[in-house]
Order: C-alpha cells, then sequence, then structure tokens
C-alpha cells in the first residue's frame, strides 16, 4: 500500500490526555503510537466520535514541557475487545502552538539520532 501521509510519522513513547469537548467532562488517558506534524495516533480506553474536538495534552521523557492543543478526532476504531477495550483514535491537529510544535519535533530528531548511534555501537 502506498504511504499517502504527507508528513513522516515517528513514534516515540509519551502520555497523551484528552479531554472531548463533547459535554461529558472526561478525561482520557491514552498512549501515542505515532505523530507527525498534521496530527497524532493514540490508543485509548474509551472511543470520541469523529467529528469531536479535543484537547489534547502530550508528555513525554524527551521534553520537560507538555505539548497542549486542541485536535478533531478523525477516526476511532475498536482494535482491541473484552474487558479492557482498545480504541485507536487518529487526532488532526487545529490548533497547536507552532513553537512548541518545533520545540517537540527537535527533541524527537535528537532521540532517533541517539537510537541510531546506539545502534551502531
Amino acid at each position: 500500500m502506498d504511504e499517502r501521509r504527507e508528513f513522516k510519522r515517528f513514534n516515540i513513547e509519551a502520555a497523551v490526555v484528552l479531554k472531548p469537548e463533547d459535554g461529558t467532562y472526561r478525561v482520557i488517558e491514552a498512549d501515542l503510537y505515532g505523530i507527525c506534524f498534521l496530527g497524532a495516533g493514540v490508543y485509548a480506553t474509551e472511543t470520541i466520535a469523529p467529528g469531536c474536538i479535543v484537547k489534547f495534552e502530550l508528555t513525554s521523557k524527551l521534553s520537560k514541557e507538555t505539548i497542549v492543543c486542541e485536535g478533531k478526532v478523525i477516526y476511532s476504531t475498536k482494535v482491541k475487545e473484552g474487558p479492557a477495550c482498545i480504541f485507536r483514535l487518529g487526532i488532526k491537529f487545529i490548533n497547536i502552538d507552532s513553537e512548541k510544535n518545533q520545540i517537540l519535533f527537535n527533541f524527537i530528531q535528537h532521540d532517533i539520532i541517539l537510537r541510531e548511534k546506539n545502534r551502531r555501537v
């Protein structure tokens, strides 16, 4: 399958907190599985309806700062059923501070370089 993304997706370990603006006042903890300049993908234990606007807070060991922005849920797919359901959510950034975005991607680039150096040793 051909890659259709405009930007490369990066895989980093990060915790994400999602706060849907759907009147439910939920706080959903999720794990990041990929991020690019336009958005992110997360695994969550609750679903959020596509089209819903969310407050997106990302915390990673790569940066001391929490990246906070708004996003729009593009898709939500159940990937695991049972007592602990897992949903894969795609979120498109709609309001992100470009300075914080640049800081985050500088840390991601630094992490990739370190991993590559360690692999060669």
